[in-house]
Order: structure tokens, then sequence, then C-alpha cells
């Protein structure tokens, strides 16, 4: 959603996807994106023969692995912001620190929207200048499995917890076992 808020507000987009059936996805929903699988190409050299030398001005890191956090940091512009979102806990990743001196880089963290930030996400798709990405929607009782779906990469978009929802039958309650499975 972060590429629909950014061609929003007029940003060129570019984006790095290495799931093939994803970044065919991301095509169709964004065609004016500049959308490359990171692994058939150097992303930062990418980037740069894009920008002819210059860098990128925002990079949104969503993975933060020290693979991607690698290029993500050497294709900045100088001045160029970093915002971190994803992170791999078990993964630490190295930031260096003469780069983003030199560089003038500036390095943000970020968790979750605001609820200021929540609420104008809403008026502009109340409004028509953006479309929700809904991946996939599931029972609040499934719960885990959609959380599963997320972390494994299986979902485009956003998943839904619909709390109105019935389980399909033979689904087992969020949390649950098959002892728990209604008979």
């Amino acid at each position: 959603h972060a590429c629909l808020i950014a061609r929003f507000l007029g940003a060129e987009v570019a984006v790095a996807e290495a799931e093939p059936t994803k970044l065919r996805q991301l095509r169709k929903l964004l065609p004016e994106t500049i959308a490359f699988n990171p692994l058939e190409q150097d992303p930062d050299e990418f980037l740069r023969d894009r920008t002819r030398g210059h860098g990128v001005d925002v990079v949104i890191e969503t993975v933060g692995c020290p693979e991607t956090l690698r290029w993500s940091a050497s294709s900045l512009s100088p001045g160029g912001r970093l915002v971190l979102v994803g992170y791999e806990p078990k993964r630490p990743v190295q930031l260096d620190a003469l780069q983003v001196h030199y560089r003038e880089l500036e390095v943000l963290g970020t968790r979750v929207s605001t609820q200021e930030e929540l609420e104008e996400v809403i008026h502009l798709v109340e409004q028509g200048h953006l479309t929700p990405v809904v991946g996939r929607s599931y029972p609040l009782a499934e719960a885990n499995e959609a959380l599963r779906a997320v972390a494994e990469g299986r979902i485009f978009g956003r998943v839904v917890l619909d709390i109105g929802a019935q389980a399909e039958p033979g689904a087992l309650p969020a949390g649950g076992t098959a002892a728990d499975s209604p008979a």
C-alpha cells in the first residue's frame, strides 16, 4: 500500500520483488511503477541506471535482511531517506555509519502508522483516491492461518480478519488443536 500512497502523492515508484507471481500482480496493479526482480538484476546498479547515477530519494525497506539493506542504502541519493519497516529478528542487520554520515542519509524506523495517518488514509479511500488491495479474507477463528500465510509470503496485499464469518468446515479455532475442532 505504500506504493499506492506514493503514486497518489506523485512519486515515481520502483519496487523490487523476487516472487514472480507477486511481481506480475504488482505490474498489473501499478503499470507505471518500475518493478524488477532483484535476483535477476543487481538492484543498486538497476536503480542507479534508472536515476542516471543520482540514486533514489527514499527507500521503504520492508524486508529488513542484510542482503536487501545493503543495496537499499547504497541506492539512495545523497541526503536520501531510508525507512525501515520490515526486519528479520533472527538476522540483525548492520548499517555502514560512514555511508550514513558522509552521504548525509536519514534513517527512520517505523512499526505502524499513527491514528492520524490511518484516518488520513481512510479518508483517501472514502474519496476514491486509493483502493485497498485485499489478498485474502479469513474468519477470525482462522487468525493463526492468516498470520502463517503472511509470514510465508503467500499473500499479495492485506489480510482481512472477518469477525462475522464462519470458519471453513474442519478448520481449527485460532490457537486450537484437532481436539478443539467441532465434531
